[in-house]
């Protein structure tokens, strides 16, 4: 089993490219006709330009691009339509911008990200190399314009400027519109150019609530599973040898924690936090009769990354990487050597030979898995071996294997 999850954890970035991703969506054609069916949606950090369809999920997928497809969308998840708009070519990244102010702008015909609808305005968003730019349509317009933002370095300086007009143009259509509903205009002079704040500024133009975000960032979960560990000597000492035998624990484990996913929409990069407690009762025998029999209680916290490879509308498979922070408390421990009567007929004695613990040990582990129906999370795990002392000629060491099912709360 360690080696078959070595091999998944090696060829994850294989099947990261190899892997489509349809869900449940439509195609608005040229002709107006709306197609039913599956989008290969990646939801990577760019706008995409062009998409794969398929009205059956067994049928060959056909390409829309800007030139045969009015819009798109993915169900309770994104909507896409098609405009042609002025691109700004400023970019935001510290490292490239340039001295002085830069309005180049270019035309293009790309599909826009609907963010809200609303009588008064439609918020939209298009993300390219260059940078993230919302755009505005309203009554008045024939088609959506950029709120603009500008970042670039002052004249023969390292300070960095900012050109904040989208805010002007807010305040212009707060001004210009009737039913607008409550919102204080000085908070425009701090208003920051992300999707949440200009939402609560368009909500209010719109008198409507800003939309709910239909899947939640933050999942909780909670479960039970199987632990397998085994303990090992390894250094110089006489059970750290070819002919030890360790016997395996077998015992449940208690899991619990959240995830939080960083493209929500996707569910595809995920950094779960857990905690675990794990027992274990473990138990290694020799040649010399040296045996060490000792129990384990490990209280853990494993943060990972979780990247899921395979997605489909209510089924992902997942593998990840973490490190796990352990605190144990042990019991029994009874390291030492048998030895055989000192007169024929006595009874055999034990000579203990003491071994200390540490009470904290750090390691990294690894896990795949697959959620089923949203809710249930199946998963395989391996903690890599990590020393349970600090002698300097030999430390003891337990690996374990896990196996976990765990439930997944909150709303999707």
């Amino acid at each position: 089993m360690k080696r078959l999850l070595i091999c998944l954890f090696l060829a994850t970035p294989l099947l990261c490219r190899s892997q489509s991703n349809y869900l449940k969506g439509y195609i608005i054609t040229n002709t107006k006709e709306k197609l039913e069916g599956y989008v290969d949606f990646e939801g990577g950090p760019f706008t995409p330009s062009e998409i794969r369809f398929k009205k059956d999920l067994t049928m060959t997928p056909q390409t829309f691009t800007v030139e045969n497809c009015q819009g798109y969308g993915i169900e309770n998840k994104a909507d896409f339509k098609r405009f042609t708009v002025s691109l700004s070519q400023s970019p935001t990244r510290i490292s490239a911008l340039k001295h002085g102010l830069d309005t180049t702008t270019k035309r293009g015909t790309v599909f826009l990200k609907l963010l809200q609808e609303g009588k008064n305005l439609t918020l939209f968003s298009y993300t390219d190399e260059i940078k993230e730019r919302f755009y505005l349509l309203n009554k008045k317009s024939k088609e959506p314009y950029e709120l603009f933002r500008a970042l670039f370095l002052a004249p023969r300086s390292a300070t960095v400027i900012g050109d904040f007009k989208f805010r002007d143009q807010l305040m212009a259509e707060l001004t210009g519109n009737e039913g607008v509903g409550s919102y204080n205009p000085l908070d425009l002079n701090t208003l920051r150019y992300e999707e949440k704040d200009l939402l609560k500024v368009v909500s209010a133009i719109n008198n409507q609530k800003p939309p709910k975000t239909k899947i939640s960032r933050v999942k909780v979960f909670a479960g039970t599973g199987l632990s397998i560990s085994s303990a090992t000597y390894k250094g110089l000492h006489v059970l750290a040898n070819d002919e030890a035998v360790t016997t395996p624990s077998y015992d449940p484990i208690l899991t619990a924690g959240f995830d939080i996913f960083l493209d929500p929409a996707m569910m595809r990069y995920t950094l779960k936090v857990g905690t675990s407690l794990y027992m274990s009762k473990n138990k290694i025998v020799s040649t010399g009769n040296s045996i060490h029999s000792f129990d384990q209680k490990s209280f853990g916290l494993e943060p990972q990354f979780i990247y899921s490879f395979y997605s489909r509308d209510r089924f992902r498979v997942f593998a990840g990487i973490g490190a796990g922070i352990y605190y144990s408390s042990y019991s029994n421990n009874k390291p030492g050597r048998l030895f055989s009567p000192a007169v024929p007929g006595g009874e055999e004695g034990f000579e203990l030979q003491p071994v200390d613990f540490n009470p904290f040990n750090i390691t990294a582990l690894g896990k795949i898995g697959a959620v089923v129906h949203k809710r249930i999370e199946i998963s395989l795990g391996y903690i890599i071996p990590s020393a349970l002392t600090s002698y300097s000629a030999y430390n003891v060491r337990i690996k374990r294997m896990t196996f976990g099912i765990n439930y997944l709360f909150g709303s999707y």
